[in-house]
């Protein structure tokens, strides 16, 4: 029978941490939200189920979880995989991708549950740092390249660095410094 964690450090819970915890739990929701908002747009859901993705990971690691530090919630890089994933086989923000994007998180989510109870989170050291790093910072860098259209209020999308070199003269000549 599995134990859940919660049950063994609740009953340890001091009362004198209680505001403490409370006020830092204000905190990580001002913060959590907001970028749960941006990241589910950028996955190409409506803002509306990154309150899901910030709120639910949370509580499920609050029960199921045993570090008092760790992290859970939606990633940037999670997000543009997402929307990489699915733009093959829906249109953003309809009823269709949607459930795609629920099921593509279901999977995910089953998988996750199945390697950690078959402890497969070693595999992961077999990765090297600079590799992971390099995952990252390529990631970051598409995830300003798609952003910038809608900075700069132009009507093009960059997706990847090769589109978005074909479509850059084209949104620059659309661009007004007045």
């Amino acid at each position: 029978l599995m134990m859940w964690p919660i049950l063994q450090w609740l009953p340890q819970y001091r009362r004198e941490h209680a505001l403490g915890d409370f006020g830092a739990s204000v905190i990580v929701a001002l913060l959590l939200i907001p970028q749960g908002l941006a990241y589910a747009q950028l996955a190409g859901l409506p803002a509306s189920g990154g309150l899901y993705a910030s709120i639910v990971p949370v509580l499920i690691g609050a029960l199921l979880g045993s570090s008092m530090t760790q992290s859970v919630g939606p990633v940037a890089i999670t997000s543009a995989m997402t929307a990489a994933a699915l733009a093959p086989f829906a249109q953003i923000n309809t009823a269709h991708y949607i459930a795609l994007a629920s099921t593509l998180t279901l999977m995910s989510g089953v998988f996750m549950f199945g390697f950690g109870a078959l402890k497969l989170g070693k595999l992961t050291r077999i990765l090297s740092i600079p590799v992971v790093q390099g995952f990252s910072a390529g990631t970051a860098l598409l995830i300003a390249i798609s952003q910038t259209g809608a900075l700069l209020s132009t009507h093009w999308r960059g997706d990847n660095a090769l589109n978005w070199l074909i479509a850059a003269p084209s949104a620059l000549s659309q661009l007004s410094l007045i």
